[in-house]
């Protein structure tokens, strides 16, 4: 069974485990195996990303949550995830539950625009997120769903669910 790194800020949300149990039975059902990060049974940041790490390096691939957090764009953790397992040759795939043009969140709604509030150019490729990010994913796709990006991650590894 394919071991699949689930990437994103949810560690954070008040009911991770929840999310994290959804997730789970999904990738099960798609015949994956996830792996989920758990900062909350450690305080030790070392710790955290040691195991964080230790996951990424034993994944066949990552499936990533890049919806906006704190801002216009994903989480730096989960950036930096993304960068971590390209770099490696790890497949990664992508959802967001805000999948219209970056420049639409930078801009205040306006996908048209051509420079920020602080007068800086946008990126004009129309991407759901920075274009290093879309072009780190396997199939350069910004999925709408857990689900979507799960089914894609399956096929690419020749999952029995996919």
């Amino acid at each position: 069974m394919s071991r699949v790194y689930l990437a994103g800020p949810d560690v954070f949300a008040p009911d991770h485990r929840r999310i994290f149990r959804e997730r789970t039975e999904i990738c099960r059902s798609l015949g994956l195996s996830p792996l989920v990060p758990a900062d909350d049974d450690t305080t030790e940041p070392a710790a955290i990303y040691a195991a964080n790490l230790a996951m990424l390096g034993g994944c066949d691939a990552v499936i990533a949550d890049v919806t906006p957090f704190r801002g216009p764009h994903c989480d730096p953790g989960t950036a930096w995830e993304i960068g971590y397992a390209a770099a490696r040759g790890t497949p990664v795939f992508a959802f967001s539950a805000s999948p219209e043009p970056l420049a639409a969140r930078v801009a205040a709604g306006d996908a048209s625009a051509r420079t920020d509030r602080s007068g800086m150019l946008i990126e004009p490729f129309g991407l759901a997120e920075n274009l290093m990010i879309v072009q780190a994913l396997s199939d350069r796709t910004v999925h709408r769903t857990f689900r979507d990006a799960a089914r894609a991650a399956a096929r690419a590894l020749g999952a029995a669910g996919g």
